[in-house]
């Protein structure tokens, strides 16, 4: 008994000092000045390598870093009519995390701001009661204040807010005091609101079109839930007007198209255009009258913008920024005669994207990977994208995984080889990481941002998982067969059940939607943590390291394997497969054995 106790007060005297010395390597880790490198291909180092460019600002907060650049060659006028001959204001370049570069335009010589494509809400309404979402830096702010429109702004970075409210106040011509700014995700913003008669969201802000495994950053601006949000909140006069830059082949432009094509009766009410770098989509709560129509007309030839669409109106596509042929125009037909037909044969996935499946910027398709490769011939770039580096990334994992642990097995001889349980681990590795992956996609909705949501996500996952386990240690191994259908059943009510507790839950304070999140994961990642422990009671003694080898290394391809699934099927099909998994893992454990 005395042994017993001194191991305990030796182990228990370890962990304590081993937690303090973590504790004091983080905060080394956190005070030393180790640089961080970006890449120089990022939009930051580009702009500062022209002469007499130079940083004015840095700032960073929990999901940022934002940089104000001083420079005589930073020019920001998306889509800027070729009509424009004068000289555009001074601005400073601003950049979120070294890309995404917009500016603060100095309040002076703003007539170029009437040759924007964003400005042309403002040619069919006088003074239209404004919502700018995504705000950034302020640029379509600017306008609808220079057209005596009551306008608020909304972003979600408050460094940009604080910025343009303080030292660039002067500079920016006050304009985020004349406004009423809001600090807010557009999504939830705009469930709290009433009515506007021009809802836009904008170029710039925190949101970009990523390559590689960026691209398959979730979005929730651009969904077809989020299309049905703007067009409740829009007048009877009311306009949805969004600018997005042009690429070639088309591939953005006409999902954007799609979207705008779930809203009801959307042909009649549908407007597309494009200057040499950008696309402009206005989307109308009403069908557009033929006023309305010859104004847009007009706007767009006298600002050489090529038409892509407009209902009912004969006009001749690709006229003043010319290409070989009118692409844009052309599959934006192609979409309106049979759209089914046309995302199925088209060479990316142009299909509206859903909150089940946001990736916005992820046009890869593997059924056209030869036709692609065929297009563009022997160059690597179409596999540079998201699926296919996926698939590369798993391989990788699966192989590093057969090596590590399957072939040392061969070498153990003298290990009780009944592997099976094995399985039982592997499963509940990829279980778990499959639900921690499904939660944090859908908090990101909830919470706004992405670090706000793995870290409200993983932190209720192991404190719950945590004090699951500890309370396993009641249970008889024989429980595990009901606690795993309890949770399997509890996966699929949460399934169920979120969608409705965010729609109710959505507009309320980052606070009180924390504290939410951590409330509603608790009863699941309790759950989840009582397998593993009851699972290692239940094998010979031998094999618990690779009980934790198998676990492990599910844990890694879980990750990637819930990504691909979820861009074919979407994440609830995932967070299904978890309780699956669950359910199949528990055929390869005994629970017979005694407590």
């Amino acid at each position: 008994s005395f042994c017993f106790r001194l191991k305990k007060t030796l182990i228990s005297s370890i962990n304590l000092i081993n937690l303090f010395l973590i504790i004091i390597l983080i905060i080394l880790i956190a005070t030393l000045p180790f640089p961080i490198k970006m890449s120089p291909y990022k939009e930051l180092n580009q702009t500062l390598n022209y002469e007499q460019a130079k940083t004015e600002e840095t700032q960073w907060n929990s999901f940022s870093r934002v940089d104000v650049v001083d420079s005589p060659y930073v020019r920001y006028a998306p889509g800027l009519s070729s009509q424009f001959k004068g000289n555009l204001p001074e601005q400073k370049g601003v950049t979120i995390d070294g890309t995404n570069l917009n500016a603060i335009t100095k309040k002076q010589d703003l007539e170029f701001l009437n040759y924007l494509p964003t400005s042309i809400p403002f040619s069919l309404l006088e003074k239209p009661k404004t919502l700018v979402l995504n705000a950034g830096a302020g640029l379509d702010v600017l306008i609808a204040l220079k057209n005596e429109a009551p306008v608020t702004a909304v972003e979600s970075n408050p460094i940009i807010i604080d910025l343009l409210k303080t030292k660039y106040r002067e500079f920016s011509g006050n304009i985020f005091s004349q406004a009423q700014v809001v600090h807010d995700e557009g999504r939830s913003f705009i469930k709290k609101v009433g009515e506007y008669d021009t809802i836009i969201v904008s170029l710039a802000g925190q949101l970009t079109s990523s390559t590689g495994l960026y691209s398959m950053a979730e979005n929730y601006l651009f969904t077809k839930e989020s299309f049905q949000d703007y067009y409740k909140h829009l007048t009877e006069d009311g306009i949805l007007v969004i600018t997005r830059w042009l690429t070639y082949p088309p591939k953005e432009s006409l999902r954007l198209f799609s979207l705008a094509n779930t809203v009801p009766q959307a042909e009649s009410k549908i407007v597309m255009f494009r200057s040499w770098t950008t696309v402009t989509l206005l989307v109308g709560k009403n069908d557009l009258s033929q006023e309305r129509i010859n104004k847009i007309t007009e706007f767009t030839e006298q600002n050489n913008f090529d038409l892509i669409y407009l209902p009912q109106t004969d006009f001749t596509p690709n006229q003043y920024a010319q290409f070989e042929e009118p692409y844009y125009y052309n599959a934006v037909q192609q979409i309106k005669e049979n759209k089914q037909q046309f995302y199925h044969n088209y060479l990316f996935d142009v299909s509206p994207p859903t909150d089940e499946k946001p990736f916005y910027f992820n046009f890869f398709k593997w059924s056209k990977i030869k036709e692609l490769y065929h297009l563009i011939g022997t160059k690597w770039q179409p596999f540079l994208d998201s699926g296919f580096l996926l698939v590369f990334l798993f391989i990788q994992a699966v192989i590093l995984s057969l090596v590590l642990i399957l072939l040392p097995l061969k070498f153990f001889k003298k290990l009780p080889l009944k592997k099976t349980p094995l399985i039982y681990f592997l499963s509940l590795g990829l279980g778990y990481l499959f639900i921690q992956i499904v939660l944090i996609q859908k908090f990101i909705l909830f919470l706004g941002q992405v670090m706000y949501a793995m870290s409200v996500v993983i932190f209720a996952m192991l404190l719950f998982s945590s004090l699951g386990s500890l309370v396993s240690q009641k249970y008889s191994i024989r429980k595990l067969p009901r606690i795993i259908s309890v949770l399997a059943v509890l996966i699929i009510v949460y399934l169920l059940i979120l969608p409705i507790i965010f729609d109710n839950l959505i507009t309320y304070s980052l606070t009180a939607k924390i504290i939410f999140s951590v409330l509603i994961i608790s009863p699941l990642a309790f759950l989840m943590g009582m397998p593993f422990p009851l699972g290692l009671r239940a094998i010979n003694q031998p094999l618990i390291p690779w009980a934790f080898a198998v676990n492990g290394s599910a844990s890694v391809l879980s990750t990637i394997i819930a990504v691909l699934i979820a861009l074919s099927a979407g994440y609830s099909f995932v967070l299904v497969l978890a309780a699956f998994v669950y359910l199949v893992g528990m055929v390869f454990i005994k629970t017979t054995a005694s407590p």
